[in-house]
């Protein structure tokens, strides 16, 4: 199992059976706690929320 992040916009993860999932946030739109839209925290301290499936 791994996680590669090709681009800063995106992530490919490998699980152990084989499956391979991809993100892709280029087009995304982030908002902070209030729901106020924030510009792309790419190149901030900013931590991005990273949801994994089970």
């Amino acid at each position: 199992m791994g996680t590669e992040h090709p681009t800063p916009y995106s992530q490919i993860t490998a699980y152990l059976d084989g499956s391979v999932t991809g993100v892709d946030f280029s087009e995304a739109t982030f908002y902070d706690e209030e729901g106020n839209v924030i510009e792309t925290p790419i190149e901030s301290d900013t931590n991005l929320v990273t949801l994994q499936v089970v």
